[in-house]
């Protein structure tokens, strides 16, 4: 009977271990809900009922091309040196920190894109009907990362990645 218990108990556990990384904020009309680590986030009307998702639920593991960009909450175009062709980045398809800090009416996250070098600063606010997800000013910093010592000169080399378009969520 024990055993019974105890497996029923940690069968209804599951459900919360699984979304250890969600969190939740809510007003009198909306119920916001943000996974740290993707920053996947769903609003739900609480007088209809409806859900809306920030995008498609992203999968685990890295995405790559138009999938990455469609399950991200935020999409850079880069350069890199002297190109002029930009290339997009997102947060889905690249290595990345994220510092999340949950506040009573929202979220302020810091996404570090550590290969590249570029920190963006979002701002996840649950207002009265509806929700605001900003870059504020000063925002996004670019910094140089190692790309390693060439075996011939014995000089270290750096990125030089600028930021050319912010894309956030839809």
């Amino acid at each position: 009977m024990k055993c019974k218990l105890l497996i029923l108990l940690i069968l209804l556990l599951l459900p919360v271990l699984a979304l250890a990384d969600t969190h939740t904020v809510e007003n009198e009309n909306l119920l916001l809900t943000i996974d740290d680590t993707t920053l996947y986030m769903t609003v739900t009307d609480k007088v209809t009922g409806k859900s809306l998702a920030s995008s498609i639920e992203p999968a685990s593991g890295k995405l790559t091309g138009w999938k990455a960009f469609v399950a991200s909450p935020l999409a850079l175009d880069v350069v890199d040196g002297q190109s002029v062709i930009t290339k997009q980045q997102s947060l889905m398809g690249n290595e990345v920190a994220i510092d999340f800090k949950l506040l009573d009416n929202g979220a302020d996250a810091l996404v570090d894109f550590t290969a590249l070098g570029v920190k963006v600063k979002l701002q996840i606010r649950l207002e009265a009907d509806s929700i605001a997800i900003t870059m504020p000013k000063d925002g996004l910093e670019e910094y140089p990362v190692s790309k390693g010592v060439d075996k011939k000169t014995g000089v270290e080399s750096f990125t030089d990645t600028r930021v050319c378009g912010v894309y956030l969520l839809p």
